[in-house]
């Protein structure tokens, strides 16, 4: 009788340290997954600025074009961003009638994490003549 409960007693310790083996393991691969999430969240959250950055960018280009005489507004070939490293921006300028032109601000930038990767915002208006 004194076996039986003997056993049993190491039967139910073996099975607690069974227990707390299982849940480490179960907390390690939790950790190890979500600190695999959290690299590629910020990663996200990285070319999210970059691109933000792109639209400030052609958003100031733009700015800048319309402040110009209409027989100004020209394109541009892709040149590097001063003071932005990695960025570059053109311009495309297209005649729709003598009247209006449509302008495409286009600026790149390198993504991160991706090897020679570059994502790219486009920004689209019309300048018309100045009356």
């Amino acid at each position: 009788m004194r076996l039986l409960r003997k056993s049993r007693f190491f039967d139910e310790r073996g099975t607690t340290l069974a227990s707390v083996v299982a849940a480490a393991a179960v907390l390690a691969v939790a950790a190890f997954l979500l600190g695999g999430l959290m690299v590629r969240s910020l990663q996200d959250q990285q070319a999210s600025g970059e691109g933000f950055r792109a639209v400030f960018l052609a958003q100031e280009k733009a700015e800048e074009l319309k402040s110009l005489p209409f027989d100004q507004v020209a394109s541009e070939p892709e040149a590097d961003v001063p003071g932005c490293p990695g960025f570059r921006r053109s311009v495309l300028v297209e005649e729709v009638n003598p009247y209006t032109k449509r302008v495409t601000v286009r600026v790149s930038y390198p993504v991160r994490g991706k090897s020679g990767g570059r994502g790219s915002q486009e920004l689209v208006f019309e300048r018309t003549v100045d009356f």
